[in-house]
């Protein structure tokens, strides 16, 4: 399988998570924003753990560890690298 990004080995961390959110503000916040909610990306962990912290109304829905999660690790796979795995921040998560 090709990589969107195939030179993302090459890439220096800052770079990365300058990609990551380039592509979450194009991909992902729009689609999060028509419902009240968004996402910020916190860190890049050993090049490939994407945590993010959920904000506005995905902050306190339920659906965002499941649907939404499930919306963002797709995009982020599939625009950025096949090795992203996206980890929500443990003082960020909603309650059901």
């Amino acid at each position: 399988m090709e990589e969107a990004h195939p030179e993302w080995d090459a890439l220096s961390h800052d770079q990365k998570l300058a990609l990551i959110r380039v592509v979450v503000e194009a991909e992902i916040a729009p689609a999060l924003g028509r419902d009240g909610g968004g996402v910020d990306i916190l860190d890049l962990v050993n090049g490939s753990q994407v945590t993010i912290a959920y904000r506005g109304a995905c902050a306190s829905c339920p659906m965002a560890l499941y649907g939404t999660l499930g919306f963002i690790q797709q995009v982020l796979s599939s625009k950025v690298h096949s090795s992203l795995v996206v980890v929500p921040s443990l003082g960020n998560l909603p309650t059901s």
